[in-house]
């Protein structure tokens, strides 16, 4: 599993795919990136 960090707003997910919408901020999947796997929350 890989971890999406939305670009905007900082929100992470975990999961295969990228998530189509932040639910924090709203943005776009595009807004998402791979984060380190040091960022991922507990």
């Amino acid at each position: 599993m890989a971890v999406w960090k939305c670009s905007a707003c900082g929100e992470t997910k975990e999961g295969r795919c990228r998530p189509n919408t932040c639910e924090k901020c709203g943005a776009p999947k595009e807004s998402f990136v791979k984060a380190e796997e040091a960022t991922k929350k507990a």
